[in-house]
């Protein structure tokens, strides 16, 4: 099981980073960030996946690598590399390249964020979610018949269906994984509390959080191929009575207390990348943030 699950996650990774090229009809996407509560520890996406393939094109990257005359010395690498990820794949199990042949159709977002963590009750709150862009069904179809393979008498994975909606449950040793569907989105979660708190809208919400929505903002927007964000403002918070007096004095005295968040963003921009690195401390007043400024 622990081995099905970490292919899982490497599936995941290497299928959002293909050339997603696929066009969805119109409709509303789905963004974590917006399911999330304002509190949300950490949070990871990667956007407008669909749209990858055609954003790369306009680059001047892109344009090079397109080029006929750059073909006779990037073919011959293509082709090396296609060798060795073949040599790779041969010892991936069929149901894992199964699993990447469906995920390589994602489109939107995929991410997942660090709601909570415990360390007293080593307890983790977290939540991923996939938008595929148009039905999932062929998806959850494929989840029902690992779920038979891998456990058929149903002791550590069941699946039902819950207010007229398909649920998953499955028990990860010290960790149990809730999962389900909204809209074109797998959505799940290590707590069954927060996965049904994000289906009925009652989180806070973690995109128009001031900190977030400004880092977001300035990191790319829109544009943004890959986001990162901490939220050291909560984390302090949290975490300020678990450190030692003298921990705590010089955190204070670095001025970490007066940070909101830090983010990284990557985004497409004009006919490159913009890469951002960013610090947020709009009321710092001590430390080293009001030296730097």
């Amino acid at each position: 099981m622990r081995r099905a699950f970490r292919f899982l996650l490497i599936a995941v990774v290497v299928s959002s980073l293909g050339l997603l090229s696929a066009q969805a009809e119109p409709r509303e996407a789905f963004h974590l960030e917006g399911h999330l509560p304002a509190s949300t520890l950490a949070f990871v996406s990667l956007d407008n996946l669909d749209q990858a393939h055609a954003r790369w094109d306009t680059t001047a990257l892109g344009r090079m690598f397109a080029d006929e005359e750059m073909s006779a010395y990037v073919d011959p690498i293509v082709k090396q590399l296609g060798d060795l990820m073949h040599g790779q794949m041969a010892e991936i199990p069929p149901s894992v390249m199964e699993l990447l042949e469906h995920l390589h159709g994602v489109k939107g977002q995929v991410a997942i964020g660090l709601v909570d963590i415990d360390p007293r009750e080593e307890k983790i709150s977290a939540a991923m979610s996939v938008d595929f862009g148009d039905s999932p069904e062929k998806f959850v179809a494929f989840l029902e018949k690992m779920r038979k393979e891998i456990d058929p008498q149903g002791r550590r994975v069941t699946i039902s269906t819950r207010e007229g909606r398909w649920w998953l449950t499955a028990d990860l040793d010290e960790i149990q994984l809730h999962a389900t569907t909204h809209g074109t989105t797998l959505i799940a979660s290590t707590d069954e509390s927060l996965l049904s708190s994000m289906l009925s809208g009652e989180s806070g919400g973690l995109a128009a959080a001031s900190g977030f929505k400004t880092v977001h903002e300035r990191c790319g927007g829109d544009e943004l191929a890959f986001f990162a964000y901490g939220n050291v403002g909560s984390a302090f918070v949290k975490f300020a009575d678990m450190m030692p007096p003298e921990v705590q004095g010089i955190g204070s005295a670095l001025g970490l207390d007066t940070i909101q968040a830090v983010a990284y963003g990557m985004a497409f921009h004009a006919d490159g990348f913009r890469d951002t690195l960013m610090v947020h401390a709009p009321n710092a007043d001590h430390g080293i943030i009001p030296v730097l400024k």
